[in-house]
């Protein structure tokens, strides 16, 4: 009995999971190089948050994820694709930012890094509850085709190569799991590659090591510092 109660339940996750991939469609974005989509935006000044989560306000963060988003779909397959205020009869919109209905989170994060990207057959929403993450969703949706930024500039960019682009509908939501996240590199690069691999902004400061922090240790500054260090071998592993 247990056996046969074991085989429906296999049985039915698989009608489960052969039901969910009959219903996910392809939405095509790109066809034999010619675009099927356009990115719909706003101004960065028109999009609402909260004060709390705009670190970067003098960066174009809409207008930098809209550039990418058509710079990388036309380097992938050579379409021309246009991003503009207003959908485009006949292509997809892929709304960046500016949904055409209010959208919910499931969750929620305290710094604003939380982002989504849904897709449909009528439309693609890339939505964020910051500028920042709006940019985070962009990127994801890039990734999600195979782009890459390993590293800042063009030798550290990975762009595949194909005429035809499409995405798999449904939603999906992400919501980094820490407030810092940053790898240091130089400027100008720095901060859209840190963007485009959904990075942060804040950092934990300690300049080259943690000399900052343990300068006032008994024993670490002073001309007897083996005997400081000896006598406090609890505060030291060296």
């Amino acid at each position: 009995m247990k056996a046969c109660h074991t085989r429906l339940l296999l049985f039915g996750c698989l009608v489960i999971l052969v039901l969910g991939r009959l219903q996910a469609q392809s939405v095509p974005l790109v066809k034999d190089g010619v675009a099927q989509c356009s990115v719909v935006t706003i101004e960065d000044d028109q999009f609402v948050e909260n004060p709390d989560f705009n670190w970067a306000p003098k960066n174009k963060l809409l207008q930098w994820a809209a550039e990418d988003l058509t710079h990388y779909l036309g380097a992938i397959t050579g379409a021309k694709v246009t991003s503009g205020p207003q959908p485009i009869a006949g292509l997809l919109p892929i709304y960046l930012g500016c949904p055409p209905a209010p959208v919910k989170f499931s969750r929620t994060t305290p710094y604003g890094d939380g982002y989504l990207v849904d897709i449909s057959a009528e439309r693609i929403i890339l939505q964020g509850e910051s500028r920042r993450a709006v940019y985070y969703a962009a990127a994801q949706m890039l990734d999600d085709l195979g782009v890459r930024w390993y590293a800042p500039g063009d030798l550290g960019e990975v762009v595949p190569q194909r005429t035809s682009l499409a995405l798999t509908s449904g939603r999906r939501e992400f919501l980094p799991d820490f407030l810092t996240r940053r790898l240091w590199s130089r400027p100008p690069d720095e901060t859209r590659w840190m963007y485009r691999n959904r990075l942060g902004e804040p950092t934990i400061p300690a300049g080259h090591s943690v000399h900052a922090f343990a300068a006032k240790l008994p024993g670490w500054r002073t001309e007897a510092v083996r005997e400081g260090r000896a006598k406090f071998p609890d505060l030291y592993i060296i």
